[in-house]
């Protein structure tokens, strides 16, 4: 049987208190990752894809609302199991989960549904008991079946522990030594609550894709809830290696609600693919990577956490005129603007951006301290002088036609000791397309063939330096060639 997985989910219940209707599910992958902030509903999108997925046939075509990556030529079965948020108890066997997994087929689904599964750990205890038990009656059957030997699942665990311990397997059952002496076993209570949620998170994956043995084709499909909770980067980058040979060995498919930009970072592109949740959208579509990284390509390359750290605030330019004009401005107004300037091919790739950014935020915050934080000014050319605001974005246009206009302002006339009225050209000194003539118009000011463009960025600079921006708003001053509301809000707060 060739790997398969589950391509597309339509119809998942959606409770009216997240918006009614109904999720849909587009381009998932082996592992898809679904991120949101908290409240925005991924554990209900998990508990409900569980239940809509859990024990549920599918045939040749794709059973109605799932839709397969490929045809086969029987009917599979689907088996999923759930991990939750917050995982608590002890580990160890427990007698009467024990005999609950022995009666209840459902008690595991039964037990995880929401965010809390208080018996987690014992519950993991109990069905590594009997799974090792069901194992040894099977070490010595030669039936195809799809059962892996304990000592493979023993190496497995083996990857998900620092490199200073290792795990040791006497008759099936896991034993933790230190690399230095194997001799010097370490309590499983003595590891950090990090490398325990780890290790117990990644035994119950390993149960679930063996727990079920039945003839015909079975996919299984593990639901992981925010595994990343209180877990050190270097921990989550082993989870994810882990996951990865899970789906690769197993043909597993995995969904993990999550927080974490180390998973996101550290994807595989190919393989995986992110859902980011939204409050207005029912039709949520997994993105690969590299279609992520496409999108908002500038702003990665800008390293975006770089600038929040730095509380800077990031200008989206048209092009290398203004992206020119807006460093030089910064780099002279003695941290009176604390900005990352970012050049877009146009204005179709700023609107492609500003997109990107808007779902990816709305997807990983309610909003962002010291607001607008994320800023465009695209040219007046087109004669509105209107946009509106994106969501984590302040969107402004120019109020002369483009940044080139501003070499007939005051300011730069002034530097020169000229006038208007002095120059050969005549127009709209606000209005006119001067794009193609800028250059030769700056040589008339300046006398020389010094770029006009390091000449405004330093005359801009110099007056956000001594405060003037905001109050000079003379007739064909800077102050109303860009306009006020736009400049206040490049001032450092």
């Amino acid at each position: 049987m060739s790997k398969i997985y589950i391509k597309e989910i339509r119809n998942i219940e959606r409770p009216d208190y997240l918006g009614g209707n109904n999720w849909n599910l587009e381009k998932l992958k082996p592992l898809t990752l679904i991120l949101g902030r908290n409240g925005c509903g991924k554990t209900t999108l998990l508990n409900n894809i569980a239940s809509k997925l859990r024990d549920k046939g599918v045939n040749i075509e794709g059973g109605g609302d799932i839709l397969l990556d490929q045809k086969i030529e029987n009917t599979i079965q689907i088996k999923v199991d759930k991990i939750s948020a917050e995982r608590g108890g002890n580990f160890n066997i427990d007698g009467g989960i024990l005999s609950q997994l022995s009666t209840d087929p459902g008690y595991t689904a039964k037990t995880r549904q929401g965010s809390k599964s208080n018996n987690f750990r014992s519950e993991v205890a109990s069905r590594y008991d009997k799974l090792m038990a069901l194992l040894s009656i099977h070490d010595n059957s030669s039936s195809e079946r799809p059962y892996i030997k304990r000592e493979t699942i023993i190496n497995l665990l083996g990857t998900l522990l620092p490199q200073k311990y290792k795990l040791k397997s006497p008759k099936g059952y896991f034993k933790i030594v230190t690399t230095k002496d194997e001799k010097e076993s370490v309590e499983f209570d003595k590891l950090s609550s990090g490398e325990i949620e780890m290790f117990t998170i990644g035994l119950e994956c390993l149960i679930s894709v063996n727990w079920q043995y039945e003839y015909g084709y079975i996919h299984k499909v593990l639901v992981i809830d925010e595994p990343d909770v209180h877990i050190h980067p270097d921990l989550q980058i082993r989870f994810l290696e882990f996951i990865y040979k899970l789906v690769e060995e197993f043909s597993v498919q995995v969904f993990i609600g999550t927080h974490s930009s180390v998973f996101v970072t550290n994807m595989e592109s190919k393989k995986s693919g992110i859902v980011w949740m939204s409050d207005e959208k029912d039709t949520l579509k997994a993105q690969s990577k590299n279609e992520m990284v496409g999108e908002i390509a500038p702003i990665i390359g800008g390293h975006l956490i770089t600038q929040i750290l730095m509380n800077n605030k990031i200008l989206l330019v048209e092009g290398y005129d203004d992206e020119t004009v807006w460093r030089k401005a910064a780099s002279c107004s003695n941290e009176n603007m604390n900005l990352y300037v970012q050049k877009c091919h146009g204005k179709s790739e700023m609107i492609k951006i500003e997109t990107a950014i808007e779902r990816i935020l709305t997807a990983t915050c309610d909003g962002i301290p010291g607001s607008p934080f994320i800023i465009s000014i695209r040219d007046k050319d087109d004669g509105e002088s209107e946009i509106d605001d994106r969501k984590f974005v302040k969107r402004f246009k120019t109020e002369c036609r483009e940044i080139e206009n501003c070499i007939l302002s005051n300011e730069f006339l002034n530097k020169y000791d000229k006038t208007i009225e002095g120059l050969t050209f005549k127009g709209d000194r606000k209005h006119q397309d001067i794009k193609a003539v800028a250059p030769s118009i700056s040589k008339e000011i300046t006398g020389s063939d010094i770029d006009w463009r390091v000449i405004l960025g330093g005359i801009i600079g110099s007056k956000f330096r001594d405060g003037t921006i905001l109050t000079d708003q003379s007739e064909n001053s800077i102050t109303t060639f860009l306009g006020k509301n736009f400049l206040g809000c490049l001032k450092t707060n």
